[in-house]
C-alpha cells in the first residue's frame, strides 16, 4: 500500500508539472504532446496497482517479471524520443539553411535610395533626411462600411523582406509609394489582427478585423448550402434507415404533432391513477395515429428480433381519442411537424414528418457550421461543431421526437453565441446576430427542460464575452431587436410553464422511502457511462448499443478538443470548461437522487446534449489562431474525419443489422426480412457516400485558411521573417 501511495503521488506530481509547463509555454507543442501522454500513463499505471494489471499484462505478452514490462516500456519511449528529436534536429538544419540564404538574398541587393532633386534652396544632400527613410503616413481609425468579405488593412509596416518584394523597375519617389497590395499579397490578404493588439519591435504588422478578412472560397452562401444538403441527406439516410416508431418516445410524439396541427395543442388530462396524477393527455386523432404505440410492441426492447413483425399503419380518416404522454409539451416544434398528418394521413404522412423534422435540425446543424467556419481565429471550431453533432443527434433529427431539434437548436447557439461574442468582431455580424436569436428562440420552446438549457448557455457564453462586448452589443438597435424577440418566447414558454406544467411525469418505479441518500448517489454515478454513450448513440428503444469503435472513437475527439482547450486557453475559457464538464456528470445525478422516490431513475443520456455540445465547442474555440502549429492542423484535418466517418459508420451499419435480421442474425444485414424505403443496399450505399463527402466537407471548409500555403509567396521570393511576426503577432491576439 505505501509502494502505490507513494506511485500515485509521484505520478500525480509530475502531472502537473507537465500541464504547467505547457500552459507557461516552456514545453514545445510536440514535446509537450510527448511527456503529457508519459505523466498520464504514469497515473493510470500507478492507479490500477491494486488491481494487478501490470501482473496481467505482463503475463499477456510473456514476461515472468512484472516490472520489467515497465523497463521494457521506458526503453520504447526513450528510442521513440530519441527518434523525434533526431527528426527535430534535420529539420531545424533545414530551415537554417533556407534561412541564411534567404538573409544572403536580402542583404546582396539593398535597396537604393531615390536620387534627391537639386533644386535652388533645397538642402544639402549630405544632410538632407532621404526621402525614402520618412516615416509613411498610417492609418490608425478601422475603416468601416465595407463588406464582410473584403479585407480592410489598417495599418502595415514596411520590412527589408517587403522592400525586396517590391517591383525593381519603379522609378517613383516614396518607397512607401511603390510598395502596393499586390506585391504583398501573399502575406496581407490571408493574415490578420484585430484593432488594439500589440505590434512587435514597435512597429504596427498588418491589422484587419476578422469580421471582415475574407472567407476561404466557397463563399458564405454556397458553403451553407452545401453543409446543409450534407447534413440534411446524412439525417435522411438515418430516418429511413430506422423503421417507423423505433425512436424512443416517438408514438406519442407522433399522436401530439396530429393533434396540434387539428386545434388540440392540449387535450383533455387523462384521470389520476393510483401512484397519482397522470402525465397523460387525451386527444382527438385519426385513427392511423392511434394505432402506432402497437407498432413498436413486437420488437422494441428486443434487440433479437428484426423490425419485420411490425404492422404497417393504413389511412383512417375516422378520428378517435388516444392518450399521449407527450401532451404537455409546448406547441411549436409539432405545429411544424405536424403539417404533412393534414394531407397524407398514413404511414406516408408519418415518412413526410420525419422528413421535416430533419430538415429543421438540418437548417440549424449547417447555420452552426457556418458561424464556425466564419470564426476564423479559431480554427478547431469546426471540428468543435462536428463532434458536438454525436450520431445520437442524427438520428433523434431524423425522427419525430423534440429532441432532436432541441439538441440542434443548442448546438447552433454554442458555436454562433461564440463566435459573435468571443471573436473581438469590430462590427456586429448580422448573420450570427439573427443566428443567435433565433436558435435561442426556438431552443427554449421545445421541451421542458430547454429554459434550464437556454439558461446554462447564455451564462457561458456572457462570462467568455466579457463586459465590454455585452455593452457593444446593447448598443446595436438589431441585437436589441432580437432581444425583444428572445424575451417574448421566454414570455410564452413561461406561462405554458405555469399553465400546463410540461415536467409532469408518471411515477415510475417508486423506490422505498428508507433507502439511504448515499445508495441512491452511488447507483446513480453507476449510470454515468450508460448516459455519456446514450449521448454517443444508443439508438433505437435503448436497444442498440453504441458499438465499442463509436464509443472510444467520440470520446477520443472530446478528449483531444478538450485537452487543446485546458492547455492553450486561457483561464477565463479553462473555468467555463471544468464548469461545463462537472454539470454534464453532475446535473444527471442530481436530478435521478432527487426524484428517485417519486419517479425512479428515469434520466436518460440525450437529456444532456444541449449543455454536453458545448464542451467540445468551447474547448475548440479556446485555442486561438497561432497556438497550433500548422502541422497539428493538418494532422487534425485527418484524425478528426477519418475516426468520425468510421465511427458513425459503425454505429449505422449495427442498427441496420439489428433491424434487419437481428443482433442474434447473420452478421450481413442485406438478407432480412425488414427493408427500409428504397431497399436496403441503396440506403446503405447512399449513406456511405453522403458520409464520406461529408467528412471530406468539413475538411475542406477547413483546409480553405491554412497558414502554411501562404508562408512562401508563389514566386519563391523570401517572406519568412515576415511571417514569423506575423505569426508572433498571432500569439498575442488573447
Amino acid at each position: 500500500m505505501r509502494l502505490f501511495a507513494l506511485s500515485l503521488v509521484v505520478s500525480i506530481a509530475f502531472l502537473a508539472l507537465s500541464v504547467r509547463a505547457i500552459r507557461r509555454h516552456r514545453l514545445s507543442e510536440h514535446t509537450a504532446m510527448l511527456w503529457l501522454g508519459v505523466s498520464l500513463v504514469m497515473v493510470f499505471l500507478s492507479a490500477t496497482l491494486p488491481f494487478h494489471l501490470l501482473d496481467r499484462a505482463a503475463r499477456f505478452v510473456g514476461i515472468a517479471y512484472p516490472p520489467d514490462l515497465i523497463l521494457l516500456i521506458a526503453v520504447l519511449f526513450l528510442f521513440a524520443f530519441t527518434f523525434q528529436l533526431s527528426m527535430g534536429q534535420a529539420r531545424l538544419n533545414e530551415k537554417n539553411t533556407k534561412l541564411a540564404q534567404e538573409i544572403g538574398i536580402l542583404t546582396a541587393t539593398p535597396p537604393q535610395p531615390p536620387q534627391a532633386s537639386s533644386s535652388a534652396g533645397d538642402e544639402e544632400p549630405d544632410t538632407a533626411e532621404p526621402e525614402w527613410l520618412a516615416e509613411p503616413e498610417r492609418t490608425t481609425e478601422p475603416q468601416r462600411g465595407r463588406a464582410p468579405s473584403e479585407v480592410v488593412v489598417v495599418a502595415a509596416s514596411v520590412t527589408p523582406a517587403a522592400e525586396a518584394m517590391a517591383s525593381e523597375g519603379s522609378q517613383r519617389p516614396g518607397l512607401w509609394s511603390h510598395v502596393r497590395l499586390p506585391a504583398l499579397g501573399p502575406m496581407l490578404f490571408r493574415r490578420g489582427r484585430h484593432a488594439g493588439s500589440d505590434s512587435v519591435l514597435g512597429e504596427p504588422s498588418v491589422i484587419a478585423s476578422p469580421a471582415t478578412i475574407a472567407s476561404p472560397a466557397p463563399g458564405r452562401r454556397p458553403r451553407w448550402m452545401a453543409s446543409f444538403a450534407l447534413l440534411f441527406l446524412l439525417i435522411e439516410a438515418w430516418s429511413l434507415s430506422t423503421p417507423l416508431m423505433a425512436s424512443p418516445d416517438e408514438p406519442v410524439h407522433t399522436i401530439k404533432a396530429a393533434a396540434v396541427v387539428r386545434g388540440e395543442f392540449f387535450g383533455t388530462p387523462a384521470r389520476p391513477t393510483r401512484l397519482g396524477p397522470s402525465s397523460q393527455i387525451i386527444v382527438r386523432v385519426p385513427d392511423v395515429f392511434a394505432e402506432l404505440p402497437a407498432i413498436p410492441s413486437c420488437f422494441g426492447t428486443h434487440p433479437t428480433v428484426p423490425a419485420s413483425c411490425a404492422p404497417t399503419p393504413g389511412p383512417s380518416t375516422r378520428e378517435v381519442k388516444v392518450a399521449t404522454a407527450a401532451g404537455r409539451y409546448e406547441p411549436l416544434y409539432y405545429t411544424i411537424v405536424g403539417l404533412p398528418s393534414l394531407v397524407f394521413p398514413s404511414s406516408t404522412g408519418i415518412w413526410l414528418m420525419r422528413l421535416v423534422s430533419g430538415l429543421l435540425s438540418a437548417l440549424f446543424l449547417a447555420s452552426a457550421l457556418e458561424s464556425a467556419a466564419a470564426c476564423k481565429r479559431r480554427r478547431l471550431l469546426v471540428w468543435g461543431v462536428a463532434v458536438a453533432a454525436t450520431p445520437m443527434v442524427m438520428f433523434m433529427a431524423g425522427t419525430i421526437n423534440p429532441n432532436g431539434l432541441e439538441a440542434s437548436s443548442a448546438i447552433c447557439l454554442w458555436a454562433s453565441g461564440f463566435a459573435l461574442l468571443s471573436d473581438h468582431a469590430v462590427v456586429s455580424d448580422r448573420r450570427l446576430l439573427a443566428r443567435v436569436g433565433i436558435s435561442a428562440s426556438v431552443l427554449v420552446q421545445v421541451r421542458g427542460l430547454s429554459p434550464l438549457w437556454l439558461l446554462l448557455i447564455a451564462l457561458a457564453l456572457v462570462v467568455l464575452a466579457g463586459k465590454n462586448k455585452i455593452i457593444e452589443l446593447s448598443r446595436d438597435r438589431v441585437a436589441r431587436l432580437w432581444v425583444a424577440v428572445l424575451a417574448a418566447s421566454c414570455a410564452f414558454t413561461a406561462w405554458w410553464l405555469i399553465r400546463y406544467n410540461p415536467l409532469a411525469l408518471s411515477p415510475g418505479l417508486v423506490l422505498p422511502k428508507h433507502v439511504p441518500v448515499s445508495s441512491l448517489i452511488s447507483t446513480s454515478v453507476g449510470f454515468s457511462d450508460g448516459y455519456i454513450r446514450e449521448m454517443i448513440g444508443v439508438l433505437g428503444w435503448l436497444d442498440v448499443s453504441t458499438p465499442s469503435v463509436t464509443y472510444y472513437g467520440w470520446i477520443a475527439m472530446v478528449f483531444m478538443l478538450l485537452g487543446f482547450g485546458l492547455l492553450f486557453g486561457r483561464r477565463l475559457f479553462v473555468g467555463v470548461l471544468v464548469c461545463l464538464v462537472v454539470l454534464t456528470m453532475a446535473l444527471p445525478i442530481v436530478f435521478d437522487v432527487t426524484n428517485a422516490r417519486n419517479l425512479g431513475f428515469v434520466w436518460q443520456g440525450r437529456y444532456m446534449l444541449p449543455l454536453a455540445a458545448g464542451i467540445p465547442i468551447v474547448a475548440a474555440g479556446a485555442v486561438a489562431k497561432g497556438y497550433l502549429s500548422d502541422r497539428t492542423h493538418r494532422r487534425a484535418a485527418v484524425i478528426f474525419p477519418a475516426i468520425l466517418v468510421i465511427s458513425e459508420l459503425a454505429l449505422f451499419f449495427d442498427a441496420l443489422r439489428r433491424y434487419t435480421v437481428g443482433l442474434a442474425g447473420p452478421f450481413s444485414p442485406f438478407g432480412g426480412a425488414w427493408h427500409p424505403p428504397f431497399g436496403t443496399v441503396a440506403i446503405s450505399l447512399a449513406f456511405v457516400v453522403v458520409l464520406v463527402a461529408y467528412g471530406a466537407w468539413l475538411r475542406h471548409i477547413v483546409g480553405g485558411y491554412p497558414l502554411a500555403d501562404w508562408r512562401t509567396p508563389p514566386d519563391g521570393s523570401a517572406g519568412s521573417i515576415e511571417s514569423a511576426i506575423v505569426d508572433q503577432n498571432a500569439m498575442n491576439v488573447d
